[in-house]
């Protein structure tokens, strides 16, 4: 039986669109900044994906949550103006 890294979360999500603009226009690529849809990865990708986030732990690459939650509400509040 082939051993799973300790970093390998089964994801059962089902996502049947891509996220609104998670796509560049007429590349069909991912957009830089796009959210990573864990459902369509191999355990390769997920795995680096994974170890891409625990590298910007490391290096100091974190915003405290509260900084998080005040974006979130900004762009919820912005998305409720602009009709978005």
């Amino acid at each position: 039986m082939k051993k799973k890294s300790a970093a390998f979360i089964p994801v059962e999500a089902e996502v049947s669109t891509p996220c609104e603009n998670s796509l560049e226009p007429h590349t069909n690529k991912p957009a830089p900044n796009a959210p990573l849809n864990f459902a369509s990865m191999s355990e390769e990708q997920f795995n680096a994906a994974i170890e891409k986030g625990f590298a910007d732990i490391a290096a100091g690459k974190t915003s405290p949550a509260k900084d998080v939650k005040a974006r979130m509400l900004r762009y919820i509040q912005e998305s409720k103006t602009s009709g978005r």
